[in-house]
């Protein structure tokens, strides 16, 4: 058994590392992450209407999940008159959604 078994765990429910590791708890690493997932979602969410729209017309069995995935967004376009034109044009447009 190598030296990693030493480096474990004490059975004390803390966990031990060599000298001048760090466990990344200290480092902001997860906020980071978190503002990461937070701006991809904020961004992918809305651009992926365009190809659900496709699935949306030529996949009818698959209109509940999708209708049910995109409601905040065409929620917000039903309050929204500038968002509703906005993510009607790029469907149309970019993706060409009838």
């Amino acid at each position: 058994m190598g030296n990693h078994s030493l480096i474990g765990s004490t059975g004390l429910g803390r966990r031990v590392y060599p000298q001048g590791h760090q466990d990344g708890s200290a480092s902001g690493g997860h906020f980071s992450l978190f503002v990461w997932a937070f701006l991809f979602c904020l961004v992918v969410y809305p651009l992926s209407i365009g190809p659900a729209a496709l699935i949306h017309q030529k996949h009818p069995p698959l209109r509940p999940v999708i209708e049910t995935s995109y409601r905040p967004l065409t929620e917000l376009m039903e309050v929204s008159p500038p968002v509703e034109r906005t993510i009607s044009w790029y469907a149309r447009i970019v993706w060409g959604v009838r």
